[in-house]
């Protein structure tokens, strides 16, 4: 309501005037207050953001080794050169950093995160809060996925050791033949 001050001695006329200025600057720092808390929820959600972004450029990387290195062995396919076991060193490194990585992601943001909520920058149940938690959970499943990818290489690679021993054998059959062959016509 209004308060109709000229009516009061010029003393409360001054004081009512004091008041009115305290009260205004209070109002104009409720506001304040008001957008700085909205300033750190923002600052908040770009700080998850950045865990996510900061990893997520270190795993492409990662991932761009393993593309690479996949390159390198399908072309020795290609053209007919042995493929080894050490062809897949590199991307068997390069697959477990991913799941090291991507485990440093999970847990960065899982802090970071819980943080947050506590703060009350995050609210349970706020958009941003299903946003997360379905990042977390993307990263659980990014992770079996790729430990999942690391143990086929690890297979394709052990598989390789197999196939050359069955070539190995078999050349050793073909020449264990051709010596038979021999010594039964030289018996001849």
């Amino acid at each position: 309501g209004t308060i109709a001050i000229g009516s009061y001695d010029d003393k409360t006329k001054e004081k009512i005037g004091y008041y009115q200025d305290w009260y205004n600057k209070a109002m104009d720092l409720k506001g304040a207050l008001a957008d700085l808390q909205e300033q750190q929820k923002e600052i908040a959600a770009e700080k998850l953001d950045n865990i996510l972004n900061h990893y997520q450029m270190r795993i492409d990387r990662l991932n761009a080794v393993i593309d690479h290195n996949s390159a390198l062995i399908d072309l020795k396919g290609a053209t007919g050169i042995q493929i080894t076991e050490s062809d897949y060193a590199d991307s068997i490194k390069a697959t477990e950093s991913v799941i090291q990585e991507l485990q440093n992601s999970h847990k960065a943001l899982s802090e970071e995160f819980a943080a947050m909520l506590n703060a009350g920058y995050i609210v349970e149940g706020s958009e941003q809060w299903y946003e997360y938690k379905s990042e977390l959970d993307e990263l659980d499943v990014s992770i079996i996925e790729t430990q999942q990818s690391l143990q086929e290489l690890i297979d394709t690679s052990e598989g390789l050791k197999l196939n050359n021993l069955k070539y190995a054998a078999k050349n050793l059959e073909t020449i264990a033949s051709a010596i038979n062959k021999e010594m039964d016509l030289r018996e001849a």
